[in-house]
Parts: C-alpha cells; sequence; structure tokens
C-alpha cells in the first residue's frame, strides 16, 4: 500500500513539473493574433499661401520749418525813465498854475515825462529838468522882488548848461517854454517876471554859474 501511495506521490510531482512556470498557457491556441492598424487617412493638402499684399509706401516726411530768429531784447529803459510819475491827463495839467506835481519834486509831471521822453542822454534829461524847474519858478507866486534877481540867474545858468548838452532832437529851448507857458494864466504870470527882471535885473556874470 505504502509503495502504490509512493508511486502517486511521485506521478504527482511529475505532473506538476511539466505543468510549472507561472501556469500560463503558451500553445499557439491561447494567443489571439493582433488586429492590423487601419491605414490612415491621407493629409489633405494645404490652402495655397495667398501672395501678401505690396506694402504701401510711407508717405516722405515734410521738411520741418526753419525756426525763425527769435527777436533782439530790447536794452532797458534808461535810468531817467524809469520810475515817472502818471501822466496827469491834459485837463488836469492846465487846472492851475503850479500843475500837477504827485512827486513834489518842484517840477510838473507832464514835464518830466516829456524830458524823459525826449532826451537822449541823461545829460541832457538833467539839463532839461533844471531849465523846466528854473522856468517854474519864474511864475511861482513865491518869486517876489527880493529873490526874482537869484531867479534870473539861475534861468540863464540853466539854459547855458542846458545848450551844452543838447542833441539835434532834443527839444529846443523856444519850444520848452512854450510847453511850460501853456495856458493863458501862466504866460501872464511870465510876462509879470519879465517886467520885474528888465527893470531889477543885471547879470553878475557866466562866472557866477556853477559847473
Amino acid at each position: 500500500m505504502k509503495k502504490i501511495l509512493a508511486m502517486c506521490a511521485s506521478i504527482m510531482i511529475g505532473l506538476s513539473a511539466c505543468g510549472g512556470g507561472g501556469g500560463g498557457d503558451d500553445s499557439p491556441e491561447s494567443q489571439s493574433p493582433s488586429q492590423p492598424a487601419a491605414p490612415s487617412e491621407p493629409t489633405a493638402p494645404s490652402e495655397p499661401t495667398a501672395p501678401s499684399e505690396p506694402a504701401v509706401p510711407s508717405e516722405p516726411t515734410p521738411p520741418s520749418e526753419p525756426t525763425p530768429p527769435s527777436e533782439p531784447v530790447p536794452p532797458p529803459d534808461p535810468s531817467y525813465q524809469q520810475n515817472l510819475p502818471p501822466d496827469p491827463g491834459s485837463e488836469a495839467a492846465k487846472a492851475t498854475l503850479a500843475g500837477v506835481d504827485t512827486n513834489t519834486n518842484g517840477i510838473r509831471d507832464d514835464l518830466e515825462r516829456l524830458a524823459a521822453r525826449t532826451a537822449t542822454t541823461e545829460e541832457n534829461f538833467n539839463a532839461t529838468i533844471s531849465l523846466i524847474k528854473t522856468l517854474q519858478r519864474t511864475i511861482d507866486p513865491s518869486t517876489n522882488s527880493e529873490n526874482v534877481a537869484e531867479v534870473a540867474q539861475s534861468v540863464f545858468c540853466a539854459m547855458k548848461k542846458r545848450s551844452a548838452s543838447t542833441a539835434d532832437k532834443d527839444l529846443s529851448e523856444e519850444v520848452l517854454r512854450l510847453l511850460v507857458f501853456n495856458t493863458v494864466e501862466r504866460k501872464k504870470a511870465y510876462r509879470a517876471y519879465i517886467r520885474s527882471y528888465g527893470v531889477r535885473i543885471t547879470f553878475e556874470g557866466e562866472e557866477t554859474c556853477e559847473q
């Protein structure tokens, strides 16, 4: 009996060795054939590329306008044309014997502005102002028999000084007198001064004028 069992065990071991190796079925029947790959669809030809539009030539840049030359900067006004009194206007300037003198320098504002506008140099301006001031003194009520000689001498010296600094286009003394004595009242006052001057005054000479 033991021999029979041993034989059966040997047979079983042999069968197991024959069917070993993972138990897979390597027979041709067990392997199904792979399906053939389907042919790919032919690629459609690409559309031909349309020719690009030719580039439009750009407009030529117009030449820039030449920069005009800058205006020359005018030179500043001379010092004697600065800080002048305001224009009093014709009516106010002639309203009284003394006229308008807002900066109280003894010279009518209209005449000071006139001297600054017509003078060609500072020296001429100062000489004109000096003459205007002395001419105004001839009709000033403060001028009397006591000081008329001194006033007349001042006028003479102012005229002499101005004649040395006068250019062709400056005011002449004749025109300047007409502008100083430009109303009926002022003309009368000046004639009264002349009458007094003719009777009482003799000049001491040019050497009395300050240089």
